[in-house]
């Protein structure tokens, strides 16, 4: 009985090891963070360079705005992560249904929001509203989407107890 008991605990640590990561990388001076970045940035135009699908990407504008999608990108996916992590972190725990859902989503929200507050004294990085929206977009649309599965689960249930009792 101690192990389950203690397992319900221990997945708590998913979503710490995913904030603590998400922390590490806000840690970053600017220039680390975009250097990373554009590191990923050249690797997808080699890609695409050796499929030779996309056209030639030459405009230093243009390749700074795909180094800020991927930044952001990047941004989204962290959050979605986290967001899972605290959806089964509930769920392990068993804490189930739509309140775990919007805990999910409220606790993804309010790390976004300190992580911008911590941004605040990283050299180079700023702390910005939009980018808590941008960081909880992907968190939302999870939600979002854990909902409509729900809902349909339950009027998939609803349909099936209607036949059964006919």
């Amino acid at each position: 009985m101690k192990r389950q008991y203690s397992k319900k605990y221990l997945v708590w640590l998913f979503p710490t090891v995913v904030a603590g990561m998400i922390f590490l990388f806000s840690s970053q001076h600017a220039e680390e963070s975009s250097h990373l970045s554009n590191i990923f940035v050249q690797i997808l135009l080699q890609v695409r360079e050796k499929l030779g699908v996309f056209p030639q990407v030459t405009d230093v504008s243009l390749l700074h705005l795909f180094s800020m999608l991927v930044r952001k990108g990047a941004h989204v996916t962290e959050y979605i992560i986290l967001c899972i992590s605290f959806l089964t972190a509930f769920w392990v725990s068993g804490i189930r249904g739509k309140g775990s859902n919007i805990a999910s989503f409220v606790l993804t929200f309010g790390y976004a929001c300190t992580d911008e507050f911590h941004q605040l004294f990283v050299p180079g990085r700023a702390g910005r509203f939009t980018d808590v929206l941008i960081d909880s977009s992907g968190a939302l649309v999870l939600s979002l989407i854990v909902v409509l599965v729900m809902h349909s689960r339950t009027m998939r249930g609803k349909r099936v107890r209607r036949r059964k009792s006919k």
